[in-house]
């Protein structure tokens, strides 16, 4: 979603709140911060649209997004890190047989 997307979607829940959508106010709802010159044009030529207020579902489908992507790095992760678990598991049961063969040495 763009800034002026999200100046559009606040403007509007406010509206639809009963409250003007002055640049203090939207500014403040914004989750970035946004050019003011930005601000005023978008504002300046927005329309009321009271259907256009899906902000949430927009943030959630980020969230469920990231979520993925998290859920993609850990398994990246695991993957690369199972061999190397694996390798030391093998190189403790060695060094257990070697030092064993040292004891009987002794």
């Amino acid at each position: 979603m763009t800034t002026s997307e999200e100046i559009l979607i606040i403007a509007n829940q406010l509206a639809n709140a009963g409250k003007k959508p002055t640049l203090a106010l939207v500014k403040t709802k914004l989750s970035q911060p946004a050019p003011l010159a930005l601000l005023i044009n978008t504002l300046k030529n927005w329309q009321h649209q009271p259907e256009n207020i899906n902000l949430n579902r927009d943030t959630e489908i980020k969230a469920s997004s990231t979520l993925v992507a998290t859920n993609n790095i850990t398994q990246l992760i695991a993957d690369a890190i199972d061999p190397l678990q694996q390798e030391i598991v093998q190189l403790k049961q060695r060094i257990t047989k070697l030092e064993s063969k040292i004891d009987k040495i002794k």
